[in-house]
């Protein structure tokens, strides 16, 4: 698997702005860093950890296509939120 995570299973095209926009507002409503969520944001099934650097790419809207789905996976139990319910943002 390549150290960047890369991994089939790529969701559908996801609005950045929609993703990012929520990712900052949690951040901000739970009094949390971008790091503490990155400490936290482990896919259950791949047990990949997603990195601040993304999660800063992702909470600037930059990122360039729509997360791999275990990338979805991770950040969904770091906010204590269905992968779904990002999946429908």
């Amino acid at each position: 698997m390549p150290s960047s995570g890369g991994t089939p299973g790529a969701t559908d095209y996801i609005p950045a702005d929609h993703l990012s926009r929520f990712v900052r507002e949690w951040l901000k409503d739970h009094g949390e860093t971008e790091r503490g969520l990155a400490r936290r944001a482990v896919d259950p099934e791949t047990h990949l950890q997603l990195k601040h650097g993304w999660i800063n790419t992702l909470a600037l809207g930059s990122v360039s296509r729509a997360p791999e789905l275990w990338r979805l996976r991770a950040l969904a139990a770091a906010m204590n939120v269905s992968a779904k319910r990002l999946a429908e943002l």
